[in-house]
């Protein structure tokens, strides 16, 4: 018999375009938590399909959800923002929206009047709610959310409020009465507010209970650090492999594997403080085959950076991702389909609404992403469309707003996103093209080399020139440009000769006298 827990033996490890694992007929959600010195990757796995991935390196650890007593150093009306120094390299950014008063539990709708309760040097306490990313500082609030398993605490806001995916009648009236009594017993009828996470759909009352407790202590703690200087930090959000395990695990949570022994007593030791349900959960992997790739995950978050994904017909998508927006191009390929070609255009554009809802969270690109559909002139066939493109960004746990489809075909998404993208974190720009995802053809360097060996003509001298440039290029002088070398050494009255420099990029060369 397969346990909750078991992994594949030596020999046996799942590949993607290999048989099912064992565990495959019975599974439905497994975290994977791989970890070394210097980084840690969380892999959730649902349906044997990698969902979601998060990555955190040491030299570059994740700000969100800290906690900081921060100075104001500049308010900006006419940015309707403020600038609030956290005691770290850069300043965060805290607009209007964000600028709730400390004593209120309302954040303040008027961009203008943030001048009228912030001031420079002034002490506000603010959390942190994106990374700085793209040159940009954190971003801030100042409407605090302290987070457990099964619930999420505002102390500036009201009433108790639930997950929409606890769907049962029964167990939001028992959540919500639960809740209700346990503010009362301990006297915070009015702390703030509340949000019951669908992890607390039937979790025991006892655990509801404490992790309430906790979040009030959590709150009394916050008050007593905010005194003195600042800035300093108040509260340090937990490392991932522990915020993975809060905020992902859930009934439908079969398995936590996680492949480093010390990373998996801290987060033993942090369920056996905060959610003591999950410990049976847990399981150390040491097999000999390395986790990630074990399950696939690492040819995944591959093809995650691949700008083509293929869709099961035979077309793909296309994302390029640029500094304003993002843009996912929809192309039938080599899929002819049906013999209308309104409804080959269907076929292909709901497979692409359910590849680029998993894409968009998997590679989590946010900010605004145009989708240009393959255009359909049938209105009831652009309805369904956009009603399965909402059916399948529903799952998608970051806020999003998607707009009606335009007359060409083209689908606005607004996705918020707190960190890097994953081609963010693991990319870099790259050096011979400087991020533009293209270079100078051996053409074109010709031609610019030929026109800075005739601005030598210009220099009286009887030296010889030697052209230094990588092999395409040389060998497109030599090949393709022999009769203009040859008349342009006449013309200088100078020997020109070629060397090709491995090291050399494409775009790159040196004219040098000998």
């Amino acid at each position: 018999m397969w346990s909750a827990c078991r992994w594949p033996k030596p020999g046996n490890c799942w590949r993607p375009t290999g048989s099912r694992p064992p565990w495959a007929a019975w599974m439905s959600e497994q975290i994977l938590i791989n970890m070394t010195g210097s980084e840690t990757r969380v892999a959730i796995v649902a349906d044997n399909a990698l969902r979601a991935v998060e990555i955190e390196r040491t030299g570059s650890p994740s700000l969100v959800g800290n906690i900081y007593l921060g100075k104001v150093v500049r308010v900006l009306p006419g940015m309707a923002a403020a600038f609030i120094d956290l005691g770290i390299d850069s300043t965060g950014f805290l607009a209007a929206r964000d600028a709730t008063p400390a004593t209120g539990g309302r954040r303040d709708s008027a961009p203008g009047n943030i001048d009228q309760h912030l001031y420079p040097g002034q002490k506000i306490i603010v959390q942190v709610t994106r990374d700085a990313m793209d040159g940009k500082g954190p971003t801030l609030t100042m409407a605090l959310t302290l987070s457990s398993h099964y619930l999420l605490f505002r102390p500036g806001g009201k009433g108790v409020n639930l997950s929409r995916r606890i769907n049962e009648d029964e167990e939001r009236q028992r959540l919500r009465q639960l809740v209700a009594e346990a503010l009362a017993a301990m006297g915070a009828a009015g702390a703030g507010g509340l949000i019951v996470r669908t992890a607390a759909s039937g979790a025991p009352d006892e655990d509801i209970r404490a992790d309430l407790h906790r979040l009030l202590q959590w709150r009394a703690d916050l008050a007593a650090k905010a005194v003195g200087p600042a800035p300093k930090c108040l509260y340090t959000a937990p490392p991932l492999a522990l915020r993975a395990v809060r905020d992902y695990a859930g009934p439908a949570t079969d398995c936590i594997r996680i492949d480093d022994p010390q990373g998996l007593a801290a987060v033993r030791d942090y369920c056996v403080a905060t959610m003591p349900a999950l410990q049976p959960r847990l399981q150390y992997y040491d097999d000999a085959c390395p986790l990630f790739e074990c399950f696939g995950i690492e040819r995944a978050l591959q093809s995650a950076l691949q700008r083509e994904v293929p869709l099961p017909s035979g077309g793909c998508i296309a994302i390029d991702q640029t500094e304003a927006m993002t843009t996912i191009d929809v192309n039938t390929g080599a899929h002819t389909g049906q013999r209308d070609p309104d409804d080959t255009s269907l076929h292909t554009n709901t497979e692409a609404a359910s590849v680029l809802a998993h894409e968009l969270r998997l590679r989590n690109l946010g900010g605004i992403i145009i989708v240009d559909f393959i255009n359909m002139q049938k209105p009831g066939h652009r309805r369904l469309l956009q009603q399965r493109l909402r059916e399948a960004m529903a799952a998608d746990p970051a806020e999003h707003r998607i707009t009606g489809m335009s007359g060409q075909g083209l689908v606005t998404i607004t996705r918020t996103r707190n960190r890097d993208s994953l081609a963010h974190i693991l990319c870099e720009d790259c050096p011979a093209c400087a991020g533009r995802g293209r270079v100078k053809s051996a053409e074109t360097v010709s031609l610019e080399i030929i026109r800075a060996l005739l601005g030598k003509a210009r220099r009286p001298g009887k030296e010889g020139l030697e052209v230094r440039a990588a092999a395409a290029v040389v060998d497109r002088l030599q090949a393709e440009e022999t009769a203009s070398i040859t008349e342009l050494s006449e013309l200088l009255g100078r020997p020109i000769t070629f060397r090709v420099q491995p090291g050399y990029r494409q775009e790159q060369f040196d004219i040098v006298v000998f």
